[in-house]
């Protein structure tokens, strides 16, 4: 039996805001579970554990997701409120700002607008506010804390993980001059310190460290660790980038190395260089990118590949991503030269038939998929890792005010593969039950592998208390495996429960049991 108990504490970093107002940050519903929505933003530099994310109907602003936990560029949410988004929605984080150079202790702030063009000039201001607006700058920063104690009835197995995040970016209200980002985490546990003492980064991740100079919106140049949103299957890159834009197409390339695969730190020799070229137009709707690079280890050749990647919106509810990569290089015992290989490939599309009703499609032949930081839970990544090499299909559908229900399909075959690997989800949740205001979801996973046949049942409830602060949880799980060519099976039941707690912006508390 095991006992887990969440504390999180979210601190903000004072800092100094140029101009007032509110704004509404937005992102794009990328994955729905039974439980969770995900939703992908620019950057989340400016949203907080706790917020509420909005959706404009034609009520105006409506209330749908409350922040459970973030990333980078995207945010773990549940729903509340009576809309449920669909995929391909956009949702918006609302962000308020304080008057100039006001120290921000209270309110989360929020990236700055472009200073009025119409402001006139020589009307009298306050001395706090005559800077040329080329001076001003906009900090936005976050330290969190937050502490996970594991308590077994097992002799030896208690364990308590601390985690704590910094982020940070700076920006100029015109786009232009210096700006810098980060996003770094450090873990450590009760058992883990004396492998932090020998390496520094079995505990630290720098997933974003980097200065960016822009000038007149079309060139940039950046230094650091950071992913380029032109070439993001490729993963970090350590150096310098480059780009030049000529209206809608433009030119980039860099130079740097790549981090190491098993602790993600920092590795000279592990070079990388190279090149690519751009397109975009109507405002957005349509991205193109085309690099050669080249991969070092030490100083022979490791790897060189070109790498595509498209994202479109060809019509008003289709999504559209593509990512290939084609070897061009190949280093084994046998064979040492020039070749081409289709090596890393994914496909998907997402379409809206009608707002009740979202269908998607994926194809996966990518390799090699590590995430250092990820906020699926086991089931995810268990039927994500059997489809790594196949298709995989998805049906959401909101027939009703309070009924939601999806399904999830997935299919794989490689040559390896005495069978052929399938998968079944679905999930039916019901929301503000009659009398008691909870929510009611039933879950059920078939899957079927080359070694083993799983089925996984669940009933979840949840129900929200003061002011959707407050959340108390229950689930029961029946599982059964069986294991092929064998007389082997096992079954368990698991039963949890939950109570979550958002005290105040800044402090969270979680307390969860499993047995």
């Amino acid at each position: 039996m095991r006992r887990k108990l969440l504390l999180s504490v979210m601190v903000l970093v004072p800092f100094l805001q140029d101009i007032h107002g509110q704004e509404r940050p937005g992102g794009e519903v990328t994955y729905i579970t039974s439980r969770h929505v995900y939703v992908r933003f620019g950057s989340t530099d400016h949203i907080a554990v706790g917020d509420t994310l909005f959706m404009i109907t034609d009520r105006g602003e409506v209330p749908v997701l409350r922040v459970e936990n973030k990333s980078s560029v995207s945010c773990l949410c549940t729903p509340v409120g009576e809309l449920q988004p669909a995929l391909s929605d956009k949702v918006y984080a609302r962000v308020k700002t304080e008057p100039v150079l006001q120290a921000v202790t209270d309110t989360v702030p929020g990236h700055p607008e472009t200073p009025d063009e119409d402001h006139e000039e020589g009307r009298p201001a306050d001395r706090t506010a005559t800077r040329d607006d080329s001076e001003k700058i906009t900090l936005d920063g976050r330290i969190s804390v937050s502490s996970y104690t594991d308590l077994s009835e097992a002799d030896g197995h208690n364990r308590q993980r601390m985690r704590y995040t910094w982020s940070m970016k700076s920006v100029r209200p015109g786009k232009t001059g210096f700006s810098a980002e980060s996003y770094v985490s450090f873990v450590h546990s009760s058992s883990n310190w004396p492998e932090i003492r020998e390496n520094i980064f079995e505990g630290l991740k720098i997933y974003n460290l980097a200065l960016r100079y822009d000038r007149e919106g079309s060139f940039s140049l950046l230094l650091g660790r950071k992913i380029n949103p032109k070439l993001c299957s490729a993963g970090a890159i350590d150096g310098l980038q480059f780009e030049k834009g000529f209206g809608s197409f433009g030119l980039g390339a860099f130079a740097g190395s790549r981090p190491d695969h098993r602790d993600y730190s920092f590795d000279p020799g592990l070079l990388q260089f190279g090149g690519y070229f751009f397109h975009q137009a109507g405002s957005g709707n349509l991205k193109n990118s085309v690099a050669l690079i080249q991969q070092m280890n030490g100083m022979s050749t490791d790897r060189r590949f070109l790498y595509f990647q498209h994202q479109s919106r060809p019509l008003e509810n289709l999504d559209l991503f593509a990512s290939l990569e084609a070897d061009l290089y190949t280093a084994t015992p046998n064979k040492t030269g020039a070749d081409f290989r289709l090596t890393n490939t994914y496909l998907s599309a997402r379409y809206r038939i009608i707002r009740p009703l979202s269908v998607g499609l994926s194809y996966s032949a990518r390799n090699n998929i590590i995430f250092y930081e990820t906020y699926k839970d086991y089931l995810e990544r268990l039927l994500e890792t059997e489809t790594l090499h196949g298709w995989r299909g998805m049906i959401s559908f909101h027939p009703l005010r309070n009924l939601y229900l999806g399904i999830h399909a997935g299919y794989r075959k490689r040559g390896e593969d005495a069978l052929p690997s399938r998968n079944l989800y679905g999930f039916l949740t019901f929301r503000n039950l009659p009398g008691t205001g909870a929510t009611m979801t039933l879950t059920s996973l078939l899957l079927e592998t080359s070694y083993l046949r799983s089925s996984i049942q669940g009933l979840a409830l949840s129900r929200s208390f003061l002011d959707e602060r407050m959340n108390l949880s229950l689930k029961y799980r029946y599982v059964r495996q069986l294991i092929n060519n064998s007389e082997t099976s096992r079954s368990g039941h698991i039963g949890e429960g939950g109570i979550s707690w958002h005290m105040f912006r800044k402090l969270t508390l979680m307390a969860s049991y499993e047995g």
